[in-house]
């Protein structure tokens, strides 16, 4: 795994929906005595749903660049790449003097 995977934070959304499908599964198939216990943690488990895609709506806002257009960040990986490639050459430069 790259530093760049190991830095972003996992949101587990799929096991929520997963259980929130779960519930209503159960709540259609149970008797009346039970439906209200079963709508209620259906609610609980669609709360936690929305807290997670809040937390995953703030996490993509914080993504550096984000905020640039696709041109802007295009451009921005252009002067990095010329950048990269100056300092090379000075590396290379600077290696064939043997100090």
């Amino acid at each position: 795994m790259s530093n760049t995977e190991e830095s972003i934070p996992q949101i587990d959304v799929i096991s929520v929906l997963s259980e929130i499908i779960r519930k209503f599964e159960r709540y259609n198939s149970s008797i009346v005595e039970t439906k209200s216990i079963e709508s209620q943690e259906v609610s609980q488990k669609i709360i936690e749903f929305q807290k997670r895609l809040d937390e995953a709506r703030t996490l993509v806002k914080s993504i550096p660049g984000i905020d640039q257009s696709k041109s802007q960040q295009l451009e921005h990986l252009e002067s990095l790449k010329k950048q990269l490639v100056s300092k090379q050459e000075l590396i290379n430069k600077y290696k064939q003097y043997n100090f």
